[in-house]
């Protein structure tokens, strides 16, 4: 009774199940079915419509309307939205708008839908824009009446895009491709396109010349609506930058330079306007950018003078109170008239300077006049308490240089003020160096397109090879290249053929090892490349030996790891886990030789240790060898990591300029392109160059350098009583020379300070003479630091060619040394070691060079390795290495080896020999020589070494 009991249970329960998935079956999947007729604007019926329901952007199962236009069509529930495409196929364009509808809103079983008649804009070349050199990842085009608002006829938005998107893609409509209702004839553009490490959507309109007829096909050509967008985009640009510049130029900025460059940019407008009418629609995009270039650069170089004045009005502020307190305390003794004088000097100069200086203008008047008062204040108490803090000396037995620095300043002032002719005329000169500096040179930076002449041999072909605009050398980057990228390069009408190569990058260590029959190959370098495009432009003839180039599942190996792994042609291998057929060997010494178009190895770089075994490694870059090469099809790049497109190759119909297309293709998408051809290859690349005016100023320079040796060297010896005399009271050398510095610090200071003022003040007075100089106007508080470097240069320069031309001061510091030079690479240098010393000092001289060796191991920059002791009798020899740890020194690789023995007489010297280039050589030897002057300066009992 239990057990039927159960059994009835579970049979309820199963029939309860089902009547729930029976209930719930029906409502998932009931259909509705839809009666209607289609008819054109004229009431006629429309036959072949389709009808189809529409989920989302996605058309699904069409049917076809009738003879009398008439359909029915079964709906699933949950489908809301139908679809009403017609087209006649005897015209070349869609004859109808597509009608959408909501299935709610069908007032009954039977309704009519009436379509609106159109016809197909054809879009042809593509959208550039000067302000980028990407092309846009996607376009939409939107039909939009006389307001500019996107049109909904009969439900169904007027968008639609030249690739897959949001929107609805129109079954037989082409990509770019637009259904235009009759008696309309405008458009709205909008291009996703990255600038500046941004999407962003640039909106334009296209206005049709002529309407079409119902069903006809009008093209109509994105370059030249694209050209004219770029037009009105940089004319206004242009109005905004014009207003920008008289506004800064009522504020007292001096902008010639940039007026001129705005008329260079203008002429280069003019001409891609004069060649827009001839329909020179390349040329007039590539001139209307050369123009866009340098107006950008203008303004940022606007932007950048309205930055520097606003930040840098109270450095100078500062620097020129720092100016007038040197003057104020090297006029008076004392310090009331001191600070009296510096107060004067600087209230004119505060005064001169908010008159001349743009930066003064910009900010508020009560901060000026505040940060006035608190420069001057800061400087005079430094100046008063800087006697207290240095002059006081507490330890009579040794006098240090900071004990001196107030009587070295008081000394050279009274000495600046008895030669006060000599001073007053070198002051006069540096003055007015420093004032020529400022108003008549700029150095700037110049962003624009750039050509060099590569002088490496001539390219095996002709045509452009491109590589990513940061590629490097040192750094090889990856080229990124979209769809997009690659059509535009491909329907370019000098282009014959486009070849992308995929290239391993500078791996350290093996990509993988191949195995076969107990052998294994490391490979270094992977190729991955589309066999067919790639042998119209390289020539691989002569690489192969049997067989051909990789297709889909296929490789290319060397013929060296043939042999060794003992491999056939069509044999299979087994790589990261894949299965790949050999199509082609090649012959390594062949494959060794190919070039690319720029006249680098066909073979990709790796990394490589330099180092012996042993030591920490040293990695160069450095050609892969064939032999460890092998060739892939380019549809094999995905599975394979640390690969990526080195670079694209593009051979060149005959007739084609290649310098100017080169050209262009490094304008217009910012590619470094080189133009191949039998006399060599030229680069053409956008980037930052640096541009200098007025540098010839650099013989004035000079002479006022010379200047001030003689004034200098006159004066040296003018004072050798009183050099003598400073001497006898206890100077040294170091702190008599500090005069010397101090003197050229006092006129520098000076002579900067008011050399930059009448800089400035020139700016101001030279459009009132009608002169126009193409430099940029210093205003940076950079400039006026450099001001007083170039006047302290000046004068430091001449001080110690002076002390250095003289004995009287320091007739033994300096100790020049050289090397000879060797024919022989592998011959040492031997490189003189002035030292002797007792053989009591041995131990402790050995001791204190490995000491010193050793400490160098874990140097950063420059370190040694591998140091060894060895003696053999009286003989003591040391061993190293020294070597740099970074790519950026260069090979610097020495081998050394420091010999100490004694000589006849019992004294010890040291012989040093090098292994290296002579440049690398010296810098050891000069590394040495300081270790061995560190041991024989620093005190010892009984030393009586000899340097």
């Amino acid at each position: 009774m239990i057990v039927k009991t159960s059994h009835k249970v579970k049979i309820t329960l199963i029939l309860v199940l089902l009547c729930l998935i029976i209930q719930n079956v029906p409502e998932s999947y009931s259909l509705t079915n839809i009666s209607g007729k289609v008819v054109d604007e004229k009431g006629n019926p429309i036959k072949g419509a389709k009808v189809a329901p529409l989920t989302g952007i996605v058309i699904g199962k069409a049917v076809l309307t009738r003879l009398d236009g008439t359909f029915n069509i079964d709906v699933e529930s949950g489908i809301s939205t139908l679809i009403i495409i017609a087209d006649d196929d005897s015209t070349p364009g869609y004859d109808y708008i597509p009608s959408k509808i909501k299935i709610s809103d069908i007032p009954e079983n039977n309704f009519t839908i009436n379509l609106i008649p159109a016809y197909t804009i054809v879009t042809k070349g593509n959208i550039q824009f000067v302000d980028t050199e990407n092309l846009p990842t996607s376009t939409t085009y939107n039909v939009v009446d006389d307001k500019n608002e996107i049109l909904s006829l009969s439900g169904f938005t007027l968008s639609f895009s030249n690739k897959g998107s949001t929107i609805i893609q129109i079954p037989g409509l082409e990509p770019g491709s637009i259904i235009m209702p009759l008696n309309y004839s405008k458009i709205m553009t909008v291009s996703f396109v990255l600038i500046s490490n941004r999407v962003e959507n640039k909106t334009s309109f296209i206005e049709l010349e002529e309407l079409g007829e119902k069903g006809e096909e009008i093209e109509i050509d994105l370059t030249k609506n694209s050209i004219l967008y770029n037009f009105a985009f940089v004319e206004s640009y242009l109005d905004n930058l014009k207003n920008n510049l008289n506004k800064m130029e009522g504020l007292g900025f001096y902008l010639a330079k940039e007026k001129r460059d705005i008329i260079t940019a203008t002429t280069q407008i003019e001409e891609a306007n004069n060649a827009f009418k001839e329909e020179d629609l390349e040329t007039s995009f590539d001139s209307l950018k050369k123009g866009f270039i340098i107006l950008r650069q203008v303004s940022q170089t606007l932007d950048s003078l309205n930055l520097d004045a606003l930040s840098s009005v109270y450095i100078i502020l500062g620097f020129l109170a720092l100016s007038s307190v040197v003057s104020g305390f090297l006029l008076a003794e004392n310090k009331v008239p001191s600070v009296m004088l510096s107060l004067m000097f600087f209230t004119s100069i505060s005064y001169l300077i908010y008159n001349v200086y743009p930066g003064s203008i910009i900010i508020p008047y009560f901060d000026y006049i505040l940060t006035c008062i608190i420069s001057i204040s800061i400087f005079i108490f430094i100046a008063l308490t800087i006697s207290k803090i240095f002059g006081k000396t507490y330890d009579r037995e040794k006098v240090g240089l900071s004990k001196v620095i107030v009587p070295i300043f008081s000394i050279a002032k009274r000495t600046l003020r008895r030669r006060r002719t000599r001073f007053l005329f070198t002051l006069i000169s540096i003055t007015l160096l420093v004032m020529s500096f400022v108003t008549l040179t700029s150095l700037s930076e110049e962003y624009g397109l750039i050509s060099s002449v590569n002088l490496r041999n001539p390219a095996p072909g002709n045509g452009v090879i491109l590589r990513s605009g940061s590629w490097l050398e040192t750094s090889p980057n990856f080229l990124l290249l979209n769809e997009v990228e690659f059509n535009w390069l491909q329907n370019q009408q000098s282009v014959d053929a486009v070849s992308v190569k995929y290239s391993s990058q500078l791996p350290r260590r093996p990509i993988f090892t191949i195995y076969n029959q107990g052998s294994s190959i490391s490979v270094m370098g992977l190729i991955s490349i589309n066999s067919t495009s790639e042998s119209k432009i390289t020539n691989f003839e002569n690489v192969l030996i049997e067989g051909k180039l990789p297709q889909y599942g296929e490789i290319a190996i060397p013929y060296s790891m043939k042999e060794a792994l003992n491999l056939e042609l069509n044999e299979k291998i087994s790589i990261l886990s894949t299965e790949f057929k050999i199509s082609g060997i090649i012959d390594n010494n062949e494959f060794t030789n190919l070039k690319e178009y720029d006249g680098r190895s066909y073979l990709p770089n790796k990394l490589e240790n330099v180092n012996p075994p042993g030591e920490a490694p040293l990695y160069q870059q450095v050609v892969c060898e064939a032999s460890e090469v092998v060739i892939f099809d380019y549809s094999s790049a995905p599975k394979l990591s640390g690969i990526g497109i080195i670079r694209i190759t593009l051979s060149v119909k005959q007739g084609t300029d290649i310098e100017a297309f080169a050209e262009k293709l490094a304008l217009e998408r910012g590619y470094q392109a080189w133009s191949a051809s039998s006399s060599g290859s030229t680069l053409y690349r956008l980037g930052i160059y640096m541009e200098g005016k007025g540098l010839p100023l650099i013989i004035p320079w000079a002479i006022v350098v010379l200047n001030v040796v003689v004034t200098m060297l006159n004066s040296l010896f003018e004072r050798r009583r009183e050099i003598n005399i400073l001497s006898s009271v206890g100077l040294n050398p170091a702190q008599i020379a500090s005069i010397f510095v101090a003197e050229a610090s006092i006129t520098g200071f000076i002579a900067g300070g008011v050399g930059y003022i009448m800089g400035l003040s020139l700016y101001k007075i030279m459009p009132i003479l009608g002169i126009s100089l193409e430099v940029h106007q210093k205003i940076s508080a950079f400039w006026s630091l450099a001001s007083i470097g170039i006047a302290i240069s000046a004068v430091l320069v001449g001080a110690f060619a002076a002390l250095q031309s003289s004995i009287v001061i320091t007739p033994s510091l300096t100790r020049k040394w050289k090397i000879d030079q060797k024919t022989n690479m592998n011959e040492p240098f031997d490189i003189p070691i002035p030292v002797k010393f007792e053989k009591q000092l041995l131990d402790d001289f050995i001791e204190f060079i490995l000491r010193n060796l050793r400490n160098k191991e874990n140097d950063p920059v420059t370190r040694t390795s591998s140091v060894t002791l060895e003696s053999d009798g009286d003989k003591r020899i040391i061993t190293f290495v020294y070597k740099s740890t970074v790519m950026s020194a260069g090979n610097f690789y020495t081998k050394n080896t420091m010999i100490i023995e004694p000589d006849n007489f019992g004294e010890y010297g040291v012989k040093f020999y090098s292994i290296a280039d002579s440049q690398y050589a010296h810098e050891t030897g000069s590394m040495i020589r300081q270790v061995i002057m560190a041991w024989s300066n620093r005190p010892k009992n009984n030393n009586k070494s000899n340097y």
